[in-house]
């Protein structure tokens, strides 16, 4: 099996030494580092800003021959005590349809945690889109989003042909969402609403179409301060954004 785990990034960094990882620039248009870039051939490198590592898996989707393919990030891997091999891979994915980050839990439910973030309309009109063209989705994303856990950062690792379908699935769907949402207006965070929307997609359609799952943990690299500043800038941002 030949396996591939691509590291979205957007900045340099010292990649895993390891054959199975390869560093991949989301947002080439607009990044100047030197790993492989999203912006050749078919591929939506220009969406970046809106996209966030989304316009990475696209051009994975378009370009990657691996047998089973993943994404993850240049600061968050999946690791339990060693970096996810590609033997694990194999092994995990004979038996299961999908290696997915450990579910994170919110204090409320997934539709409330959105719309306390972000804008709840943009949520509410990806609803009401998959419902129009996929009505048979309609208890599923009623299950994800009033519940209060979900599978984040738009990692996971799968066959080459289930990332084609999901993404057959995602990007149709984010292209109409693009004419009804008013993304240009939004703060830099918010901008990325594209990226928002699709964790949430995508756990409806793993439930909905009902994937054997593995929970694999994940290590965010970030150190703990640096996370917490984040956290805090982010929150202002949307505070301020909020009263204009």
């Amino acid at each position: 099996m030949k396996n591939t785990i691509y590291i979205a990034t957007h900045k340099f960094f010292i990649p895993p030494i390891n054959h199975l990882y390869k560093p991949i620039v989301a947002g080439a248009d607009f990044h100047r580092v030197p790993f492989l870039k999203d912006n050749t051939e078919d591929n939506i490198s220009y969406k970046n800003p809106y996209y966030s590592e989304l316009t990475a898996l696209y051009w994975i989707w378009k370009h990657s021959r691996a047998d089973h393919v993943g994404l993850v990030h240049y600061h968050r891997y999946f690791y339990d005590k060693h970096l996810l091999s590609a033997e694990e891979v194999d092994a995990i994915l004979k038996q299961n349809d999908f290696i997915v980050p450990t579910r994170e839990t919110f204090s409320c439910s997934v539709y409330k945690q959105y719309a306390s973030v972000h804008y709840e309309n943009d949520l509410y009109y990806t609803c009401k889109v998959i419902e129009f063209y996929h009505a048979d989705y309609k208890p599923y994303i009623d299950e994800v989003l009033d519940g209060n856990t979900l599978y984040t950062g738009n990692m996971f690792v799968t066959s080459k042909e289930l990332l084609d379908d999901y993404l057959s699935f995602l990007f149709p769907l984010l292209s109409l969402l693009e004419t009804q949402i008013p993304y240009l207006s939004y703060s830099s965070y918010n901008k990325r609403v594209f990226g928002f929307l699709a964790e949430r997609i995508f756990n409806i359609y793993l439930l909905k179409n009902n994937y054997a799952l593995y929970e694999y943990p994940v290590r965010d690299t970030f150190s703990e301060r640096k996370q917490s500043l984040t956290r805090e800038r982010i929150l202002k941002e949307i505070r301020n954004e909020k009263r204009v």
